[in-house]
Parts: structure tokens; C-alpha cells; sequence
């Protein structure tokens, strides 16, 4: 229980500390934050649209390829 307490304890400081260290910077964290987060998802459907369309491209040629009775 005690392992328990001090983690958390750690936890509240380490936040807390953050928290009056970027008092002052918040909303140019928040803007950058958002600007990160935009940018992610934009990287994640472009991944999202080439991996179908490789599967899709692999489909074709396998589809095309005659198998041996």
C-alpha cells in the first residue's frame, strides 16, 4: 500500500510541476498540440489509402494469374 501511495504521490507532482512550469505557455502547447494531432491523422490516411491500395493492386494480379487444375 505504501509503493501504492508514493506512486501516486509522484504521479500528482511530476503533473503539478509540469503544470506550473507551462503555466504561462498553455495555449501555445495547445496549438501546437493541435497542430500535431492534424498532422498525424493526415499521415494516418495516407497510410490507411496506400495500404488499400496495394492490397487492392495485389488482388488484380493475383486474380489474373491462372491456376493449374
Amino acid at each position: 500500500m505504501g509503493m501504492v501511495v508514493l506512486g501516486e504521490s509522484l504521479w500528482v507532482a511530476i503533473f503539478f510541476g509540469l503544470g506550473r512550469l507551462f503555466a504561462r505557455q498553455w495555449e501555445s502547447l495547445s496549438l501546437l498540440a493541435a497542430d500535431i494531432t492534424g498532422f498525424l491523422v493526415g499521415v494516418l490516411l495516407i497510410l490507411v489509402g496506400w495500404v488499400a491500395w496495394r492490397t487492392q493492386q495485389r488482388r488484380k494480379s493475383s486474380s489474373s494469374i491462372p491456376s493449374n487444375p
